[in-house]
Formats: C-alpha cells, sequence, structure tokens
C-alpha cells in the first residue's frame, strides 16, 4: 500500500526540520538594568505656550522635562527556538526618576512708584517604583558575530509615586532700565501622588550582543528603548501640597483643573520613557 504524502505536507516538513533538528536551548539567569528615563505630557508644554500667548501679563513661561538616572534588578528566563529566534522574559522591579523645570517671567508692573518684575523658578522631582514584565523575541541578525535584534511588548506596574518641588520667586526692581533690588522666596513641598495609572503598556526595541564567558556566550548586553502606548494622569489631591506651591500646584488637583481651563488642554497624558541598559547573566541552562 503507497501512502502519497501532498505538497502542504512537504512544505510543512520543510520548514520544521530544521527547529526539530536543532537542540532547543532553556536558560535562566539574573539581570542588571541601568538606565535614564523621563516622564512628559506635550499637552503640558503646549498649555504653557497658550497661557504665555493669552495672557498679557506673562513675557515668558516654559515647561521642560530633564531625564534621570535609575536602576533596576531582575531575572530572565529564555527559550531558544533556533539558531536565529529566542522567546524570552527579563522582568525587573526598578526605581523610575525624572523633573520637571518651569521657568516663568512676568511683565514689568509699577507697584509703589517703582517699576518691578516677578520671575519664578521652579523644579519637580517625580519618584516612583515599577515592575516592568516584558515578552520579547531575540533575532540574530549576525550569528557569527552573536549581534542581534529584540522587539515586544511590557507591562508596568506602578507604584509609590511621589514629587519634590522647589520654587524660588524673585521680585526684581527695575530702575533705569538696571536692576537694584532682589527679593527671593523659596518654597518646598511633598506630596504622594495619588492620581497615577497603576499599570502601563509599553512597546519594546533594542539591540544588543552576546559575549563569551569561558566556553558559553553567557553575557548578553542590550540597548533598549521603552515606548509607552499608554498615558495616565499624574496629580496629586494632598491639600496642603496645593497650598504651599505656586506654580507647581499643576501637579495639584486644583492646579491641573485651572491650567486645563485656561489653557484648553487636558493634562491627562503623562507617558515615561526609558533607555535602559539591560545585562543579562546565565546560571542555568539546558
Amino acid at each position: 500500500m503507497r501512502i502519497k504524502i501532498g505538497g502542504p505536507a512537504v512544505l510543512l516538513t520543510l520548514f520544521l526540520l530544521p527547529l526539530l533538528l536543532h537542540a532547543q536551548t532553556k536558560s535562566f539567569g539574573l539581570k542588571l538594568n541601568p538606565s535614564i528615563g523621563f516622564m512628559r505630557s506635550s499637552h503640558l508644554k503646549q498649555a504653557s505656550k497658550e497661557i504665555q500667548s493669552n495672557y498679557p501679563g506673562i513675557k515668558e513661561y516654559d515647561i521642560r522635562a530633564k531625564a534621570g538616572f535609575q536602576f533596576g534588578i531582575g531575572l530572565f528566563y529564555q527559550y531558544e527556538i533556533n539558531e536565529k529566534f529566542t522567546v524570552f522574559t527579563d522582568p525587573s522591579f526598578n526605581y523610575f526618576r525624572s523633573t520637571f523645570t518651569q521657568n516663568l517671567v512676568g511683565e514689568s508692573f509699577v507697584s509703589g512708584g517703582q517699576e518691578q518684575q516677578i520671575t519664578v523658578r521652579s523644579t519637580a522631582k517625580v519618584k516612583y517604583f515599577y515592575a516592568n514584565i516584558p515578552i520579547m523575541v531575540k533575532y540574530e541578525i549576525l550569528p557569527y558575530q552573536r549581534v542581534f535584534l529584540t522587539g515586544g511588548f511590557a507591562v508596568n506596574i506602578n507604584t509609590g509615586a511621589k514629587i519634590v518641588a522647589d520654587e524660588d520667586s524673585v521680585v526684581n526692581v527695575i530702575l533705569g532700565g538696571e536692576i537694584q533690588e532682589t527679593s527671593v522666596r523659596n518654597s518646598s513641598s511633598k506630596a504622594s501622588i495619588d492620581k497615577f495609572s497603576p499599570v502601563s503598556v509599553n512597546l519594546n526595541l533594542g539591540i544588543g550582543k552576546s559575549f563569551l564567558m569561558g566556553r558559553y556566550y553567557n553575557l548578553d548586553i542590550e540597548l533598549r528603548y521603552q515606548f509607552p502606548l499608554t498615558s495616565s494622569s499624574f496629580y496629586t489631591t494632598d491639600q496642603q501640597y496645593q497650598a504651599e506651591t505656586g506654580i507647581n500646584n499643576i501637579f495639584s488637583q486644583a492646579g491641573k483643573e485651572g491650567m486645563e481651563a485656561a489653557s484648553g488642554k487636558s493634562l491627562n497624558n503623562f507617558r515615561s520613557s526609558v533607555i535602559s541598559l539591560a545585562i543579562r547573566y546565565v546560571l542555568w541552562s539546558k
């Protein structure tokens, strides 16, 4: 009796044969995750420009986001499908930091027979912890050099968000076009951020290289960019913080609502981006 094998079966066999002949490898190890990250809101930047344009008493109003150094530790598990493709996950627990700076310069005005100008400079330091849980695919683009690309998605579980705000309010007395006298008022306040999404979703893209450690390629170093796919509000309902801050009260509930009303921009689109150097070392392989 003859058994006839059709074309689709042959094609499937040819596709699966390299996978079956290749010895799949499972690996487990540790991960270090030094990185830089920043939180930003495009609407917040646009809102500052709207207020500068619409309010004649404001000469300049600028808001910027600055990156902060952070660190994380974790584990990884990978399953090598064939010589080119590997599926892996490398969850880690990380500390996130970023800073918002504001610079507001008012138009000069006359008070008590003196020409004066007010400048407010502030920083708002953002801190929180997050667990990063990715599902990734690694593709060897240069197998002999062990250079690879990675891609996948990750879920962040965010917790412990806090803000530390510092402000300097400077009043300059101007005479004959020159500053004659300056007074400075400093203020500082901090609060827990209770209006921040506990979960965010990200797209991960990276490039890296495996290094020979003794007899095996046990060390991976990967440069990875975490692109945020979701956004969130970011403010506190702490009444003391709201009362103690000036322009940094945009991170309070009342300040956020006032900024939205004045600019027409929604401030619910804060996103956190991270550029990390993922360092993975194999402890066990089979």
